[in-house]
């Protein structure tokens, strides 16, 4: 379970990306915990539009640029990581902004989840992946890789390999 302090950032973050009406949704190691499986996450994760990248970067001034299969700002609050990932394009218009809820934060569904553990690729990833469809979750394969391809811009297919 992720320490309070995460969750206090997390809803932090949350109300500022609401004010300022950026388009939001967990991502991530809480969003993981979100769909079922306990897992200890020390930083907050973020999916946001790449149009809004301009408007956060006014919002939480000094960032530190973030590179792999989703580029983003990475920013601190009581010593938590937040991420802030850029999606290319949500596969459908307000994806972002109906996202199921828990505890009134927003959190990405399982199928984009595992489509963002298979493009990052690393080992707790596919951890996670094996996890989330342990406690039940099911995922579509096609959704998994259009979500990927879209958020990704096309860098990842969201193939399980």
């Amino acid at each position: 379970m992720a320490p309070r302090i995460v969750i206090r950032v997390a809803k932090k973050v949350f109300r500022m990306l609401t004010a300022q009406k950026v388009p939001h949704a967990l991502a991530g190691g809480l969003a993981v915990e979100l769909h079922g499986f306990n897992r200890v996450t020390m930083n907050v994760d973020f999916v946001v539009p790449r149009s809004c990248q301009r408007i956060l970067g006014e919002q939480f001034g000094l960032s530190t640029p973030i590179r792999g299969h989703l580029a983003g700002i990475c920013v601190q609050s009581n010593a938590v990581p937040i991420h802030l990932l850029f999606v290319a394009k949500p596969r459908r218009r307000g994806d972002l902004s109906f996202a199921p809820q828990h505890v009134g934060l927003p959190f990405i569904g399982v199928d984009a989840l595992i489509a963002m553990k298979v493009c990052a690729g690393r080992l707790k990833d596919m951890v996670d992946i094996v996890e989330l469809l342990e406690v039940g979750n099911s995922y579509d394969a096609r959704a998994c890789s259009i979500t990927s391809t879209l958020l990704s811009g096309g860098a990842c297919d969201g193939t399980l390999r």
